[in-house]
């Protein structure tokens, strides 16, 4: 019961620093050039986003608890043992972590991402195979879209081979 009052605090605080920080972005200055996109946009969707997940969080929180006060029924993660953590599965993934950083550079962002999820996939006990071939493929052509065409960003394109198969995407 303990950890859905958290819950609650946690996403009522998240929802007043968002709504702090959305009126501090308005204080940025504005530039003509860019009037349609201008320096407050992205702060502010990334603002709305930690607001909607933040409410989203609260209400399921108030749900959960609400079901347990009056009818005392509890929850999978309230009936499961909670505080056991695999280190191994810890480890493994900040030493996977700080492999995809290094291999960036020379990989290229496509190999190194699609290596790195279908690495990191693999960790957790999920054994829906479909999604583990799907997911990594997708999620990369997202990234990739998101940060060249929306963004404008360039990415890591690899060398050798690798920069040769960056050039076929992007």
């Amino acid at each position: 019961m303990s950890k859905r009052i958290l819950d609650m605090v946690f996403s009522a605080f998240l929802i007043a620093g968002a709504i702090y920080l959305w009126n501090v972005a308005d204080s940025f200055p504005v530039f003509e050039k860019f009037k349609s996109v201008d320096s407050d946009y992205w702060p502010k969707l990334v603002l709305v986003l930690i607001i909607l997940m933040a409410l989203l969080l609260l209400v399921q929180s108030v749900i959960e608890y609400l079901l347990l006060v009056y009818t005392n029924v509890r929850t999978t993660i309230e009936s499961h043992e909670i505080g056991t953590v695999s280190y191994i599965k810890l480890i493994a993934t900040g030493v996977l972590i700080v492999g995809y950083v290094f291999a960036l550079e020379p990989l290229g962002f496509i190999v190194s991402t699609l290596g790195f999820l279908y690495i990191a996939e693999n960790i957790p006990e999920y054994e829906n195979w479909k999604v583990k071939l799907v997911f990594p493929v997708l999620f990369t052509a997202v990234l990739m879209f998101f940060f060249i065409y929306l963004l404008s960003l360039s990415l890591p394109r690899g060398s050798g081979i690798f920069g040769t198969l960056s050039l076929l995407f992007y």
